[in-house]
């Protein structure tokens, strides 16, 4: 995934959430195939799981981030 879509934000998201991303993606296919619809629960777990891997890398790219982070764990040297 780097070597097509570069080492970036979108990249690094394909990298690391990709296959986790295609299963929870393959699972509201199944729903809709055969109960034809989405259970709710899927609804807002997707959107839970999904969210939460833009916010991780969104940090892991932010320059700020190690700053910060470093403070939480206390070693601000």
């Amino acid at each position: 995934m780097h070597a097509a879509f570069g080492r970036g934000f979108l990249g690094g998201w394909m990298a690391d959430y990709l296959g986790v991303s295609l299963l929870v993606l393959g699972l509201g296919v199944y729903d809709l195939v055969t109960r034809r619809r989405l259970h709710p629960a899927y609804v807002l777990g997707a959107i839970w799981i999904l969210s939460r891997q833009f916010i991780a890398k969104w940090l892991y790219v932010s320059p700020w981030w190690k700053v910060v982070s470093l403070h939480l764990l206390g070693h601000w040297g």
